[in-house]
C-alpha cells in the first residue's frame, strides 16, 4: 500500500457539494500558486462532513472547495497547515496529481500532502474540489479511521 495516496471509496452527495461550491465564491490565494482558488465557506452539508470527520478522528478539520481554472497548472508545493487530507473530485476532468514524482488519478482520495511534495498537471477543463483537511493527524492515523 501506498503512503503517499489512498484511494477511498465515499457515500457522499457530490452533487449537493457542487450546488454549495457555486455560492462559494473562490478566490485566489497565493501568487505562487498561479490561478489556484479557494474558498473555506462551505454550506450545511460541508460543514456537516466537518464535524463527522472531526467526531471520527477527535482532531481538528477544515474544510473548504479548491478550484483549478483550465489551461492551469498547480505548482509543486507541500502543505503547511494540515498533515494529510481527502479530495472529493466535483468535476469530470482526468488531470493528474503527482505525488513525489508519481502520478495518479482519483474521484475520492485521502492524500499525504505535508509528507511529500505534489502538484497537479494542467487541465483541460475546470477541476473542482471539496477537501476535507486534518490539521493534526497524520496520513496513517486517518486512513486507518477511514478504511
Amino acid at each position: 500500500m501506498s503512503n503517499k495516496i489512498f484511494h477511498y471509496k465515499h457515500n457522499h452527495q457530490t452533487e449537493l457539494l457542487l450546488k454549495e461550491f457555486k455560492d462559494s465564491n473562490p478566490q485566489e490565494f497565493m501568487k505562487e500558486m498561479g490561478k489556484w482558488r479557494r474558498s473555506f465557506k462551505v454550506g450545511s452539508y460541508g460543514e456537516f462532513l466537518k464535524h463527522h470527520y472531526s467526531f471520527k478522528v477527535n482532531g481538528k478539520v477544515g474544510v473548504g472547495y479548491y478550484h483549478q481554472l483550465s489551461g492551469e497548472e498547480v505548482n509543486p508545493h507541500k502543505d503547511e497547515r494540515c498533515l494529510c487530507r481527502i479530495n472529493i473530485k466535483l468535476s469530470k476532468d482526468d488531470t493528474n496529481v503527482v505525488i513525489d514524482g508519481e502520478k495518479f488519478k482519483y474521484d475520492c482520495a485521502l492524500l499525504n500532502v505535508s509528507k511529500y511534495e505534489h502538484y497537479v498537471e494542467k487541465c483541460k477543463t475546470d477541476r473542482i474540489l471539496f477537501s476535507i483537511m486534518f490539521v493534526d493527524k497524520d496520513f496513517e492515523t486517518v486512513k486507518d479511521f477511514i478504511k
